[in-house]
């Protein structure tokens, strides 16, 4: 990973400032759970662009909102988790788990076009087997549906891959270009 002068600093900073003040600190990069879930939300919400330029889905969509709110419950109950491992995992974990859940509905009940449903599946999956492999990390875990399924019948494996934010953003790059949207693609620079 090649770090700007401005991480550099701001994470100097921290690290300073955290053993300053007498306490300890986990050196996790871009490695840690909040960053991909913030990273996730971006690309699920590209998602929602593409499906609103065509006119078929708005973010003001029931199921959009569902998972908007999920990952938005997500990242506060990661920020309590980091706070209190012990006492916000069980938190933390109904929070991915709603973040699946959520994607999952928003798969199997969106109307989706037919033209953009392979894109539509690659990529989500990403995104849940991506919580997946995050999840396994913590007790207790969470289980993932093993196939998102289309509206149409449409069907993709899931399979838990705990990716950091720049595999991630690799991973779901590869994905869109391959699919015919690299508009969707995400920038390396938010790191």
């Amino acid at each position: 990973m090649i770090q700007t002068r401005r991480s550099f600093v701001k994470s100097s900073g921290m690290l300073l400032l955290a053993t300053t003040a007498g306490g300890s600190i986990e050196l996790t990069g871009c490695d840690s759970l909040g960053n991909y879930l913030s990273v996730g939300l971006a690309a699920f919400s590209s998602l929602v662009a593409l499906l609103a330029k065509d006119g078929v889905l708005t973010a003001s969509n029931p199921l959009v909102m569902d998972v908007n709110a999920a990952f938005a419950a997500a990242m506060a109950a990661d920020q309590t988790y980091q706070k209190d491992k012990a006492a916000g995992t069980s938190a933390l974990v109904a929070a991915l788990d709603a973040v699946n859940a959520a994607l999952q509905a928003f798969t199997s009940q969106a109307v989706i076009p037919s033209t953009l449903i392979t894109l539509v599946l690659d990529a989500v999956e990403i995104i849940i087997s991506t919580i997946a492999g995050w999840a396994g990390t913590l007790v207790p875990t969470i289980t993932v549906k093993g196939t998102l399924t289309a509206k149409s019948g449409q069907t993709k494996a899931v399979v838990a891959k705990k990716r950091s934010k720049h595999t991630f953003i690799s991973d779901w790059n590869a994905t869109v270009t391959r699919d015919g949207s690299p508009q969707l693609t995400l920038k390396n620079s938010w790191f």
